[in-house]
């Protein structure tokens, strides 16, 4: 939403300083949404005055555009220090990585307990603390920069979707639900975890990401890590804790945690340590703009012990001395028992625990079987397996009904595996053909249908890739008296308006305010069924509606609120809240017709074609987990469609079908479901 220049600040007397200057960009200058956005950041950001916060100075307007006038900080980001490292051949030392983590804990400490005038808490929360917004100077000062996420959540604001860097998040924050000063507290252990062993807690794409703080697992800094100190492991661990509640409680708590630790080791480091390390990483960059890199002299020696190879010798050093160890014991052992000397030197020589690995694997279609190495491990996905040996690569194979099976050889530092099973085409019964004088060309077999996981669907082939579906109406039927909706009862005589507002976050975090709506006569019979965003005119004829939530697995899966306020004449006439929770439809159960096996990465046609009496039919494709599925809008998850009406829907891979009106006994519904070609 903006973009940053260097610039200088002219004083009286013509006194000169360095600012960093942040314009809105211009694109941006005419959005209402975004302006309010970057004056509210400019009013936090202004109240804050820390020395591990990035100062602002000023904030106006200058030909049109808002500006904030900044303080420059003269270094580099945490994440191109980590990036540097990483290149470097080094881990970042634990003491450099603990004086990051008390400078931001001081910073977020300021921010969470920052009062306006009148003395009461303004409950900032950063929401985005990652090695983006963590400036370290050339001298060593760490700075937190960027608190526009948390200047918007002071005002309230909602349906903004989701903020922040997902590999640094609390799960909470994730999963859309209230946060608090210690889901920053996460994302501070999240940048220390990933300083101290080289990956954040949560690795993988977006939705491997997602689910694995939905599942709230990821393992233990001292398994990735284990040439860090066990005292050092066991705070960061606290402070990614799953449950708000197993954390530190405020930032200040987890500052005295480090600084305790600090105190009773050995490994010690301060500003010009850390100062240190950023112009060694970036001493090539220094010298092209004629600046001295001015590094101690002794800086390499101290590095030492922190280079990949020299951890890595340490560690097997240290294996290798416990071998030892316990060949001594069992050598000692064997002096008091000599008639089983030789057993207990064998077992006491090579009996040690081997270190193991977890592993998320997730498949698109879920619910494959899982074997690893031939073995059936007894668990379906998404799962994590546990227990797998460490340092060596394995085999894994994902076998489902209806699809081909997968292997995949897993590395011995990959932590998430995502497998697309491709649908095993079935054979497809034709009628006979129809005696004829003359004789008929042979046609070439036409590709099958995709997997029909429900009774009441039928698939007869029209074209390669074109498949008429045939639909029986009974299971997919949903009784409207018994959807879990918000019902207003309508007075009649005068057409209604009804508005909604917030936000309902469904699984995957993907928001959406279309909602599903059912109007009912006088008679309670259902005159309409269909789907709306923002505003909903409401005919005189009806006499209720009913408002749900149309998409989500499961309706646990569905999280927030909306505000339903009904208009009448131009005034409003009633308030409703409705919970994405309670009111809501799932259209994943199990019990309702389904086609799967559908490619995600193309664009599917579908066309109803009749009866031409028959029920208005809802019709709801599930995406993958995709980053571009993820964004797609709602108006493609949600379709009404009428006889003779036609959909194009991008990213599918299931189609739920629902309808609510009930159909004669043998009432076939006909869609022809037709795929493009890829987007």
């Amino acid at each position: 939403m903006a973009e940053t220049f260097e610039a200088e600040a002219v004083g009286a007397a013509g006194v000169v300083k360095r600012v960093c200057l942040k314009r809105i960009l211009p694109s941006y200058a005419n959005d209402p949404h975004f302006v309010e956005r970057f004056v509210a950041e400019a009013e936090v950001s202004m109240a804050l005055g820390h020395g591990n916060v990035a100062q602002v100075f000023d904030f106006g307007q200058a030909d049109g555009a808002l500006y904030l006038a900044m303080e420059l900080v003269d270094g580099e980001s945490l994440h191109r220090i980590q990036r540097r490292l990483v290149q470097a051949g080094y881990l970042m030392p634990a003491a450099l990585a603990v004086n990051v983590g008390i400078a931001l804990c001081k910073a977020l400490h300021h921010a969470h307990t920052l009062t306006d005038a009148s003395g009461r808490g303004l409950g900032l929360v950063h929401r985005d603390v990652s090695p983006q917004n963590v400036l370290v100077s050339y001298e060593g000062q760490v700075k937190l920069v960027d608190f526009g996420i948390a200047a918007v959540a002071a005002k309230a604001a909602t349906g903004e979707g989701l903020s922040g860097k997902v590999h640094y998040m609390a799960p909470e924050q994730a999963a859309g639900r209230a946060v608090d000063a210690r889901a920053d507290i996460f994302s501070v252990g999240a940048v220390l975890y990933e300083l101290l062993s080289g990956r954040p807690p949560v690795e993988g794409a977006l939705g491997a990401a997602l689910y694995s703080l939905a599942q709230g697992r990821w393992p233990s800094l001292s398994e990735v890590a284990p040439h860090l100190d066990p005292g050092l492991c066991t705070v960061i661990d606290r402070a990614v804790a799953a449950v708000p509640e197993h954390r530190f409680q405020s930032a200040l708590e987890l500052q005295q945690a480090l600084a305790s630790w600090e105190a009773s080791s050995s490994q010690r480091a301060s500003e010009a340590d850390l100062g240190g390390l950023v112009r060694f990483l970036f001493a090539q960059e220094l010298a092209a703009a004629g600046r001295p890199a001015d590094l101690p002299e002794d800086l390499e020696v101290r590095l030492e012990p922190w280079r990949r190879e020299s951890v890595e010798r340490a560690l097997r050093q240290r294996e290798s001395h416990g071998a030892r160890r316990r060949g001594r014991l069992a050598a000692a052992a064997a002096v008091g028992m000599v008639l089983l000397a030789a057993g207990a030197v064998a077992f006491f020589a090579t009996t040690r625990t081997p270190p193991t690995r977890s592993l998320q694997v997730m498949s698109l279609p879920a619910g494959a079987r899982l074997l690893v190495d031939g073995r059936d491990t007894g668990q379906r996905t998404p799962a994590r397996l546990s227990g797998l040996p460490a340092g060596r690569t394995v085999r894994l194979r994902l076998e489902l009904m209806g699809h081909r099976a997968e292997e995949r050889l897993v590395a011995p530092r990959q932590a998430v595996v995502t497998v697309r099973l491709e649908p095993v085409a079935l054979a497809v019964s034709s009628p006979p053909p129809r005696p004829s004088a003359r004789p008929q060309a042979v046609e070439p077999a036409t590709t099958a249908p995709p997997f029909v996981t429900h009774r009441g669907i039928d698939a007869e082939v029209l074209a390669p890739g074109r498949y008429r579906l045939l639909l029986d109406p009974q299971p997919a039927f949903t009784p409207p008296e018994r959807l879990r909706a918000l019902r207003l009862d309508l007075p009649a005589g005068r057409r209604r308006r009804i508005e909604a507002r917030g936000k309902v976050t469904v699984f995957y975090l993907r928001e959406q305010s279309r909602l599903l709506y059912l109007f009912h006569d006088l008679e309670g019979r259902l005159l309409d069924v269909g789907t709306f965003r923002r505003r909903l005119v409401v005919p005189t004829s009806a006499r209720a509606v009913e408002l749900l939530v149309p998409e989500g697995e499961k309706c646990s899966d569905n999280e927030g609120r909306m505000r339903i306020d009904v208009f009448a004449g131009g005034r409003r006439r009633g308030r409703y809240r409705l919970e994405g929770r309670t009111h809501c439809l799932a259209v994943g159960d199990g019990s309702r017709p389904k086609v799967e096996g559908l490619d995600g990465s193309g664009i599917y046609r579908v066309r109803y074609e009749g009866p031409a009496e028959g029920p208005v039919l809802l019709f709801v494709g599930t995406a993958s987990t995709s980053l571009r599925a993820l964004g797609r809008s709602p108006d493609d998850t949600v379709v009404r469609l009428r006889p003779g009406q036609e959909a194009r829907l991008r990213y599918v891979e299931t189609l739920n079908f629902a309808t609510f009106e009930k159909a004669p006994p043998g009432t076939r519904l006909r869609l022809v479901l037709e795929r493009e070609a890829a987007p």
